[in-house]
Formats: structure tokens, sequence, C-alpha cells
């Protein structure tokens, strides 16, 4: 799903490694199409990396408080870890 190509599925359904019909899976939509499918997943993995890199900097403390607890008990359940992030927030 994305803005420029809308809900629509492309895919076919079924795992690559079924089709018994050839080597790879057949499509139903032109290479024009396939590029803006692929232009599309990359914009969309770029901003989520953006994000991701742009959170765990920001909260940096707060991951290597985190981080430091691991080490000492190995697990950290729920309630504590919010409360750990509320106070680094």
């Amino acid at each position: 799903m994305s803005e420029k190509l809308g809900p629509i599925s492309y895919d076919r359904g079924g795992p690559a490694f079924l089709n018994v019909h050839g080597t790879g899976r057949e499509k139903d939509y032109s290479e024009e199409t396939a590029r803006a499918i692929d232009g599309e997943v990359r914009a969309i993995v770029e901003a989520a990396y953006s994000r991701a890199r742009t959170i765990i900097t920001e909260r940096r403390d707060a991951m290597m408080k985190i981080a430091t607890i691991l080490l000492q008990k190995e697990v950290i359940e729920g309630e504590e870890l919010k409360v750990l992030l509320r106070q680094e927030g």
C-alpha cells in the first residue's frame, strides 16, 4: 500500500518455490509498474530506516541504560521498560 500505487496487491500469492509452471513467478503487470513498485518499496524502507535512526539517536541515553540493565539481569518486563523509557523521555 502506498499513496502512489494505492491499496492494490500486485502479487498473485503463494510462495515462489511452489511455482510448478516455471522457474519464477509470472507477473501480470508491466515493467513500468514493476519499477514503480520497486521505487515505492525503496521509499518506504528508507523512510523507516531514517525514522529508526532518529529515534535511536534521540533516545541513546535510554538505550544505553536499558542495555546495561539487560547485561546485568537479561530480562526487563514490560512495565519496568515503560518506566525506564518515561524517565529518559
